[in-house]
């Protein structure tokens, strides 16, 4: 294992990725290695963007759009048990307290599902079909149609595979303890305690799925690092064709 590749992955690991995200980092890296037929450590930005640039050139690829299901969990783990023990005691009293309980619960560890990906950014549709609004046009720009209202809204990056990146894993342990209680004939009262999550683990039941961020030509964009550039109006273009936008990092809030 290189030391590179050991780096990363103490890194997706300090991170709590689950094992499937993990592997298509890897992929990814893999596969950026590949195109340029040069080992990850002599590559830098400038083979990045020019990646990148080539994934965006390729709109059609339909592997590109290979991907796990929404609803996608490759391993779960669940585990439950009942115990209700019956101590033979002399004490009569002792007897009755202690018999009857039953303790109960069960164990979850799970992969997380994927997240769907999404772009921040009213500039990739304006809300019809003029020239502007790229959401009705589908195609790189990730034009998708809303489950809500139906009409044309933004979509997952271009560059990104779908259901690619996967929630964290997580593990849920719940135990009860209980007993029922004669009160009269033919009823009874339950009494039980509960205890939810008993192991107190952090489970994300969701996340901030704005992955990139599209600002149209001449706006500024700010980078993770907090420094700001400048979404050109003349990049490299084909002919007849002009720089509409810029995709960035998305560097709002990511809540659990």
């Amino acid at each position: 294992m290189t030391q590179l590749r050991k780096m990363m992955l103490e890194e997706l690991e300090r991170r709590n990725y689950s094992a499937g995200t993990t592997q298509r980092y890897i992929r990814f890296v893999e596969r950026f290695a590949q195109h340029f037929d040069k080992s990850p450590d002599k590559l830098g930005p400038d083979d990045l963007r020019s990646y990148q640039a080539y994934l965006l050139r390729d709109p059609n690829n339909l592997r590109l759009e290979n991907g796990p299901s929404d609803i996608d969990v490759r391993d779960r783990f669940t585990l439950s048990f009942l115990y209700q023990p019956t101590l033979h005691l002399e004490n009569a009293l002792a007897r009755n307290v202690v018999n009857g309980w039953a303790l109960s619960g069960s164990e979850i560890a799970s992969n997380g599902e994927p997240v769907y990906l999404g772009i921040s950014g009213s500039g990739i549709f304006s809300g019809s079909t003029s020239a502007t609004s790229y959401g009705d046009d589908g195609g790189i720009y990730g034009g998708a149609m809303s489950s809500g209202s139906g009409s044309a809204t933004n979509g997952r990056p271009p560059y990104i595979g779908p259901n690619s990146i996967y929630m964290p894993g997580w593990n849920d342990a719940d135990l009860r303890l209980a007993r029922n209680f004669p009160i009269h004939e033919g009823m009874l009262l339950n009494l039980s305690l509960d205890a939810f999550n008993a192991l107190n683990q952090t489970i994300v039941q969701g996340v901030n799925s704005s992955y990139s961020a599209y600002t149209t030509n001449g706006s500024s964009i700010t980078l993770p690092s907090g420094s700001k550039v400048s979404c050109s109006a003349t990049g490299a273009a084909p002919s007849s064709s002009s720089l509409e936008g810029c995709f960035s990092p998305y560097t709002g809030t990511h809540s659990m």
